[in-house]
């Protein structure tokens, strides 16, 4: 019997994979379910995109919980951020002029939660700037949120918000 963890692991990321396919036209061999979670050099985060520069970073998992991101975001999923940090930096010593979109989709299905993005407030200014999002995307539900273990702001965005909003042209390479 599969581990129940990683199949719902494995159905957040075929569930984002499959919304960009179908968002930006895209099919399996430009964007799909990472192998080997990043563990390849070819790979950034959990989703593999072969020709964009986006990082995403999926977690379905218990600890996900509304009070564990409001008002102020809990270790665990601080920890998840920072791991999609150096899936980032990997990325950026390859490509190190190239634009890129990077953020973390958590949720909990079995408590029937949203998929949630969150990216630090910095980056999103970022982002903004560098046309990779429309800034129309802040007329949308957002929420900030704190984190104690770091002086960051984090942005929280649903994920079928925040994906209508992303120029992926701009990330080709």
């Amino acid at each position: 019997m599969a581990n129940k963890n990683k199949e719902k692991g494995k159905y957040l990321e075929e569930y984002v994979a499959t919304k960009f396919k179908k968002e930006f036209n895209l099919d399996t061999r430009d964007v799909h379910r990472a192998q080997a979670s990043g563990v390849f050099t070819t790979e950034y985060g959990d989703i593999y995109f072969r020709k964009h520069a986006v990082i995403i970073e999926c977690k379905n998992q218990q600890d996900v919980q509304t009070q564990r991101l409001f008002p102020e975001l809990s270790k665990t999923i601080f920890n998840f951020y920072k791991q999609l940090e150096k899936d980032v930096q990997k990325f950026k010593n390859k490509y190190p002029d190239q634009k890129v979109l990077y953020f973390l989709v958590a949720t909990n299905t079995s408590n029937r939660l949203p998929r949630y993005v969150i990216v630090d407030k910095q980056s999103f200014k970022e982002f903004i700037q560098n046309d990779i999002i429309d800034k129309k995307l802040l007329d949308s539900n957002i929420s900030y949120i704190s984190t104690k273990y770091i002086n960051k702001i984090f942005l929280v965005f649903i994920l079928d918000d925040f994906i209508k909003y992303i120029n992926l042209e701009i990330l080709e390479y």
